[in-house]
């Protein structure tokens, strides 16, 4: 499994076939600056515009996105630090 993001949006690698991304269309911006996989399961997405997290596994593909001014100081994600609870 290997994740990717680009200036055009998330690319997802298994068995060196690209897989579909189901929920594309809900990440904050399709240009993605930083990628994180915590301990849940989860791919947190730093983008242009905001964060966005996608639950690995979900079938469903659920995208929830964070972009609004009061949820986020800055819009632009650089960096995603997870912490070490699990």
């Amino acid at each position: 499994n290997l994740w990717v993001g680009t200036a055009k949006g998330l690319i997802h690698l298994q068995n060196n076939r690209v897989v579909p991304v189901k929920g594309i269309e809900n990440l904050s911006d399709k240009v993605i600056l930083v990628l994180h996989k915590d301990s849940e399961n989860n791919l947190w997405i730093g983008t242009n515009s905001g964060l966005s997290v996608y639950d690995l596994q979900s079938k469903s593909g659920e995208i929830i996105s964070y972009d609004k001014p009061e949820q986020l100081r800055n819009a632009r994600i650089y960096s995603i630090i997870g912490n070490r609870s699990k």
